[in-house]
């Protein structure tokens, strides 16, 4: 087959182990459907989730026959009428016991991280940046140029 799945058991036991956390990410984000979040799984090896402007998306990676790890790209953006915005990329990585579907402590611990992660980002966006003393970090004063302002004020009566 390949490097990746040397025999259809490697691949079963892939399938079986996203199938696991994506589920458990599935299970988790559905209480908040009340307040209009949208999920779709993506051929089963991706969960994408909206709620209203913020968008996760949660894609499984490949693994090596032998790893018993599973790593997750976790890409959340806000979306607007503009388009996506900038994303927020972290990468996890969730332990599975050897040659079974049955999360190890450790890897549940780290899927439990992403869950809350993923939850928090849906209903706040992500967290504020911070400086170098610890505080939230402001955007520098503006001063435009009266060439900015007259072209702002050309769009200001466009509409």
């Amino acid at each position: 087959m390949s490097e990746y799945f040397p025999d259809e058991a490697a691949r079963g036991l892939w399938e079986e182990r996203r199938a696991v956390v994506l589920g458990h990410l599935r299970d988790a984000s559905a209480p908040l459907a009340a307040e209009g979040l949208e999920t779709r799984d993506i051929h089963g090896w991706a969960l994408w989730c909206r709620l209203k402007g913020w968008t996760v998306d949660i894609t499984t990676s490949v693994p090596f026959s032998e790893s018993e790890h599973l790593a997750m790209l976790e890409r959340a953006m806000r979306v607007t009428e503009f388009g996506p915005g900038r994303p927020v990329v972290k990468e996890w990585r969730v332990r599975f016991l050897p040659g079974r579907a049955v999360l190890a402590p450790e890897g549940r611990d780290a899927l439990e991280k992403a869950t809350e992660a993923l939850l928090r980002f849906l209903r706040e966006g992500p967290p504020p940046r911070l400086d170098a003393r610890g505080r939230p970090a402001r955007r520098p004063l503006r001063n435009p140029t009266r060439r900015a302002m007259a072209l702002r004020a050309g769009y200001a009566k466009a509409g």
